[in-house]
């Protein structure tokens, strides 16, 4: 089947090939800065004591989600970031560069919209993004499994908050994260957004970073996680984390100013 004619229900374990991504320490300290790293975390913004945060591979693996809209099935400027998987399988060094391959595992049929999981796959971690297609679905496909939701227990053992700003999109961008929704007003209106959103791979890693802040964890030792991206922050809104803790595992969940929860997951630390 050529490309023109592929549909979203045709994607399912389409194969995106591999893609050698190189980094180095100032794509490192860029992105720590972006999710909201502070200067005297110096192990995270300065290059004589750098180390990586795991989450930050997750921009190395944006180029498969690319690469499956530019497939042709659909407009990848509709889309949204809706799930997010990583884990670890060692430590990121602070530069290098990293043979990563890519495919379409599953396509769910959500009714009105279909959700595409990209899954890639490198020596040092493995990821899976989910991305929403609206008006792709009703193709008679399988709906998929709802999302297990960790039941919180008692009153948290975690209470941070952080402030996003109104620049930090656009600082985002610059990780590789280039999706119009989160610059353009013209892409956020057309996805039902007053204005453009903060990216939720970097709303995602600024709530891992306060959490292993308020609970006294070194960030770069994350292992595991899973998370639910349900809603979008603006920028310059303030976001309340709440986190249940059970022998170094997390269940938390990323609130903006009016109580609207944006992301929920989970998450583990080495």
């Amino acid at each position: 089947m050529s490309e023109s004619n592929l549909q979203v229900k045709d994607l399912a374990g389409v194969e995106l090939g591999s893609q050698v991504c190189p980094y180095d320490d100032r794509d490192v300290m860029l992105y720590a800065l972006a999710i909201g790293a502070k200067a005297s975390e110096l192990d995270l913004v300065y290059e004589k004591r750098l180390r990586t945060l795991p989450t930050f591979l997750l921009t190395l693996g944006l180029w498969a989600v690319w690469s499956a809209g530019s497939l042709g099935a659909y407009d990848p400027a509709l889309t949204l970031h809706v799930g997010q998987k990583l884990r670890m399988r060692s430590k990121a060094p602070t530069n290098g560069e990293l043979n990563i391959t890519a495919n379409i595992g599953a396509v769910w049929d959500k009714g009105t919209a279909a959700l595409v999981e990209v899954n890639v796959s490198s020596e040092v971690f493995d990821a899976m993004y989910t991305i929403f297609v609206p008006g792709a679905g009703n193709f008679g496909g399988e709906r998929g499994q709802r999302s297990d939701s960790a039941l919180a227990d008692g009153p948290p053992d975690v209470l941070g908050s952080f402030k996003t700003s109104e620049v930090q999109p656009a600082l985002y961008r610059l990780t590789g994260d280039r999706h119009p929704v989160h610059i353009d007003p013209g892409a956020a209106n057309a996805l039902g957004f007053e204005k453009p959103i903060m990216h939720g791979l970097c709303t995602l890693g600024s709530s891992v970073l306060e959490i292993a802040r308020v609970s006294g964890t070194d960030p770069t030792s994350l292992h595991e996680l899973t998370a639910r991206l349900s809603a979008p922050v603006y920028p310059g809104a303030a976001v309340s984390i709440e986190a249940w803790e059970s022998s170094s595992n997390f269940y938390f969940t990323a609130s903006d100013g009016g109580g609207v929860t944006a992301l929920s997951g989970t998450l583990s630390f080495a």
